[in-house]
């Protein structure tokens, strides 16, 4: 069969499912990206995952190194060092600024999916919402007054795929930073993590009261307008964040007072103490753009893919491996490789080990795992799980850890032909005598926690490992318009006799849809999926159905548990939505983030540069009766847990052993149907 799986599809990345949320690009940097770009060339296996604005913000772990610079150290000059430079950089002016918003409001109306679900939903007036902009755009003194709007009218849309990322504030534009992050755990916002001088007097666990006088719900009213996306509890984490890191287009009232921001916390004990934090300020313009030069190139990334930051935008992709944050120490690691709630305390209490497939069933899976991966660098690894057993309740259980729905080196058969090997050699009868580690699992818990999305074909190829009967795929109504047609000409001109008919069938849906003057095609599958190298390829696997059919290779059969919560977002939202509507798993935590649509970039603005990333559909599980309801979409909803469970400010301060415990007795006692 052809391969014209959705790689072909127009080479965006409208069939890549992962949050895109607004963006910090005040740090992008221009001379890494730029060293990046000509380091990768798009084809046909890559073009549809990633694309400039992609590589743009991958960036940002490492280019937050102002906030990194606060958090480990803080004790240097408020001010980073400037660069001798000969004149300054300027903001967009006035004019320009009212011209970019023009082309971006154009842009919602001709290429955003959502935005007649959004107007009734959520009563949005867009029109409305426009003018507003405008005249605050006008009223505006500073580049931030001329920025703040735009953010301030997309965070209407609720919707954390969309993503506006400025990349090059003037020097008159200043970030703003003290070495303190939140989270918000049980009605509070605990701190997650602390540094430099702080270290000293600040615990893990306290509970931040107010900053330079303003009440922590003072300053949700005021940072909620910036950051609402997809559900209300998923836009805290983003709040959470802009209460100790100030974007240069924070309003006035929440930019610094002084030389130090004056901090009340609350600890363990329900004491209140207070402490001076020392403001970080790191200007725009080259002077905060241009880093010191770099002993050595960063190494280039393979052929295959780029590292799994890549995939990961948003103002806290650069919590992901952060040095200032120990692992398994806090709800901020967003896409980390270990589970947040793997702590010590929990791998005590569990007697966790790791585990993974044996050599010989990888081998019948078409998988050579390189030598040193277990010990690789994340950007770096083959195999992009972990996973471990433990026993509860007289049940061997085994948690899989999937940090995310890319791999860092754009193995995806791989990936889930390891998957599958796992699973397989757990499907083996039990040796008497054997240790815990070649056990057979009872039930595996998949984790799906914080997890940011990725490819659809990837997520779509592990649900079928899960699966002993066909069940629904994952379908999505794309908006009705020309590139969507112009993609699937594409996937059509790219396919076989047998494939092609499927291609032109989506077109044509698309292109009716438009000539009547539909806001939205019909639900249609949005790719094929990936099962492993030795699996032929077939139009099923290629275009997609609206079934899927299970694994040829492995048929797991014994109870699924899915865990996700308020940071599992776009593919971690489809994922546990995909398994829960089949009645393959069932689901233990919070309600996901609610993003539900692919996503890409449609526009690039022509006087500050920045990139806008929209979503492009909306998308559900697939209902063989009929068309998905409203209340079946992801978009805004998210997936409800089977078993609901919200963190306690004590489990968070005692290392998650309750939230551990609660989910071991439901994998314990799983069923399977």
């Amino acid at each position: 069969m052809g391969r014209a799986t959705a790689d072909n599809t127009a080479g965006s990345n409208r069939n890549c499912l992962r949050v895109a949320s607004h963006g910090q690009a005040a740090l992008d940097s221009v001379l890494a990206a730029a060293f990046l770009l000509t380091q990768w060339q798009p084809t046909a296996s890559n073009l549809w995952r990633l694309d400039a604005g992609d590589l743009i913000r991958m960036l940002r772990p490492i280019l937050l190194a102002a906030l990194i610079a606060s958090v480990a150290a803080c004790s240097g000059p408020n001010e980073t060092p400037a660069l001798e430079l000969s004149s300054e950089l300027r903001g967009i002016t006035q004019k320009e600024a009212l011209a970019e918003l023009d082309q971006i409001a154009d842009a919602v109306r001709a290429y955003y999916g959502p935005l007649q679900y959004k107007m009734q939903r959520f009563g949005l007036d867009f029109e409305r919402e426009v003018e507003t902009a405008k005249q605050d755009i006008t009223a505006g003194k500073t580049e931030g007054d001329r920025v703040r709007p735009v953010y301030e009218l997309l965070a209407k849309l609720k919707d954390g795929h969309v993503s506006y990322s400025y990349p090059l504030p003037s020097d008159q534009s200043v970030e703003s930073s003290f070495p303190l992050l939140v989270t918000p755990v049980d009605g509070s916002f605990v701190v997650a993590a602390v540094g430099g001088p702080l270290a000293r007097t600040v615990a893990r666990g306290d509970v931040l009261v107010s900053v330079d006088g303003l009440s922590t719900t003072e300053l949700e009213e005021m940072l909620l307008p910036l950051n609402e996306i997809g559900t209300p509890e998923s836009s805290l984490h983003w709040v959470a964040l802009g209460m100790t890191v100030r974007p240069f287009y924070a309003p006035e009232k929440l930019q610094p007072q002084g030389e130090t921001a004056h901090v009340v916390l609350k600890n363990a004990a329900g004491e209140e103490y207070a402490v001076d934090a020392p403001w970080r300020n790191t200007k725009g313009g080259l002077a905060g753009q241009i880093q010191p030069p770099l002993p050595t190139p960063p190494a280039a990334t393979t052929k295959r893919g780029l590292a799994p930051g890549a995939a990961f935008s948003g103002r806290v992709a650069y919590l992901m491996k952060n040095p200032t944050i120990a692992e398994n120490d806090s709800l901020l690691q967003f896409g980390a490789s270990t589970p947040y709630f793997l702590t010590a305390a929990v791998q005590a209490k569990l007697n966790i080990v790791p585990v993974s497939p044996k050599t010989e069933t990888l081998k019948t899976f078409g998988v050579t795992v390189p030598e040193g991966d277990d010990t690789a660098s994340d950007t770096k690894r083959f195999v992009w799980f972990r996973a471990y057993k433990y026993a509860y309740n007289g049940k061997t259980i085994m948690l899989v850890r999937i940090p995310s729905f890319e791999a860092p080196l754009g193995n995806y058969d791989e990936n889930v032909a390891w998957l599958g090997a796992l699973l397989k050699d757990n499907l083996e009868a039990a040796v008497p005598g054997a240790a815990l580690a070649d056990k057979p699992a009872d039930t595996v818990v998949l984790d799906v926690t914080h997890n940011p999305g990725g490819t659809v074909a990837y997520l779509q190829g592990l649900t079928t490992l899960f699966a002993t009967k066909a069940f629904p795929n994952f379908v999505q109504a794309n908006h009705a318009d020309r590139t969507w047609i112009s993609a699937y000409i594409g996937a059509a001109n790219a396919s076989d006799a047998v494939e092609q008919p499927i291609w032109v069938k989506r077109t044509q849906s698309v292109e009716t849809a438009y000539d009547v003057g539909n806001w939205l095609a019909p639900f249609a599958p949005i790719t094929g999926s990936y099962q492993g190298p030795t699996v032929p390829r077939t139009a099923e696997l290629d275009a997609g159905t609206e079934m899927l059919s299970p694994h040829p290779l492995v048929h797991w059969n014994k109870p699924v548990v899915v865990l996700h919560d308020e940071l599992s977002g776009s593919a971690g939202d489809a994922f546990p939505a995909i398994l829960q509507n089949a009645h393959i798993a069932t689901t233990f935590g919070a309600r996901t983030m609610g993003l539900g649509g692919t996503v890409e970039q449609v526009l690039t603005l022509p006087y500050s540069r920045a990139e806008l990333r929209l979503t492009r559909g909306l998308n559900a599980p697939f209902h063989p009766e009929g068309t998905p309801g409203a209340v079946a979409l992801i978009e805004n909803n998210g997936v409800t847990p089977d078993h609901p469970y919200a963190h306690t400010i004590e489990d968070f301060r005692g290392g998650f052993v309750a939230f551990a415990t609660a989910f071991s007795e439901v994998a314990s006692k799983a069923t399977r149907e």
